[in-house]
């Protein structure tokens, strides 16, 4: 094997490395947001090209050490980048729970209907006084717009976004398409 072959081996073994360690993130991710069947799919073809990778990397192993680094830089990257894909694709619902002072409520309540959210709203009491409690559902794809406004607007506002699985009800239509 040349040189020129050898490094373009690398970068094979490194390449197919990070594309299956992409597909195993947003696997991971997706199937924890309750989209298994979409899941299971991506799951054939990552275990099929695992096994690929896995005959470019050892065999021969011994005299070619550097394929274990290519390996485990794709493997590095393909996190990082799968982090990244699966964020863009958006999949899945949050939760985000906005905390004010009540002297920030009727602005906040304000701003929530002005835009067509739906909202829950609840009094709770800090160390610092009274608190008004704002629970919104969202679609994830469609938060940042929302979180930026929150940010820019209200940049005192308390705000916790999770990840949650609905069981039964609804998302308010508009809540979903911002």
């Amino acid at each position: 094997m040349t040189t020129l072959e050898f490094i373009g081996l690398l970068v094979l073994i490194m390449v197919l490395k990070l594309i299956n360690t992409t597909m195993s993130t947003i696997r991971i991710r997706l199937v924890n947001r309750g989209f298994s069947k979409i899941g299971s799919v991506i799951t054939f073809f990552e275990i099929a090209l695992w096994v690929v990778i896995s005959v470019l990397v050892l065999t021969d192993i011994r005299s070619a050490p550097l394929k274990a680094v290519a390996y485990a830089l794709g493997y590095s990257f393909g996190i990082v980048i799968g982090l990244i894909l699966e964020q863009k694709i958006g999949l899945g619902k949050i939760q985000i729970h906005l905390i004010c002072t009540a002297e920030k409520d009727h602005d906040l309540s304000t701003f929530l209907e002005e835009n067509k959210y739906a909202f829950t709203k609840m009094q709770g009491k800090g160390i610092e006084g009274d608190k008004v409690i704002f629970v919104l559902f969202l679609n994830r794809k469609n938060s940042n717009f929302l979180k930026d406004k929150i940010k820019l607007h209200f940049p005192n506002v308390l705000m916790s976004v999770t990840d949650t699985a609905i069981k039964g009800g609804t998302i308010k239509e508009n809540n979903a398409v911002k």
